[in-house]
């Protein structure tokens, strides 16, 4: 994601959300943007440096939860996890981040359907180049194998 998108989203969400950076010795570590309301906060968004000092992430989380609980907001939410991803892919590490907190998985449903067919039709073939599919084909396959 650009700077400039990065910013249009927080700055639209304004007070509804908060940034958390988790730095060391002048160095940032990682961030999470995190959309509230009094009944939930969401991580939506977040990442680190490549080799982050251990705990760094863990800490910020942590530090988001209590904040949170502090303003009164009734739960924090993770924000999804691929339930039975391939061992030692990208999904399994942030599921193995996340379960680390505790919370309960919940099974949800994915889709996708076009507004523009034409659009979608070359985004779909583009992404498939580019990255072998979104998330919903990524998905499906999976479904193709069971």
């Amino acid at each position: 994601m650009s700077s400039e998108s990065f910013a249009r989203i927080v700055n639209g969400l304004g007070p509804l959300a908060e940034v958390f950076v988790a730095d060391y010795q002048d160095e940032i570590q990682g961030c999470a943007v995190i959309p509230f309301s009094n009944h939930s906060a969401y991580y939506v968004y977040g990442g680190s440096i490549p080799d982050p000092l251990t705990g760094a992430m863990n800490l910020l989380q942590w530090e988001a939860i209590r904040y949170f609980r502090n303003l009164g907001v009734k739960h924090y939410d993770f924000c999804g996890v691929r339930i039975n991803p391939d061992k030692g892919s990208k999904q399994a590490g942030l599921m193995m981040f996340k379960e680390r907190f505790g919370p309960r998985l919940v099974q949800g449903y994915m889709w996708k359907r076009p507004l523009n067919p034409l659009k979608s039709s070359i985004y779909s073939w583009a992404v498939r180049i580019l990255r072998g599919g979104d998330i919903v084909d990524a998905e499906r396959h999976k479904l193709s194998q069971i």
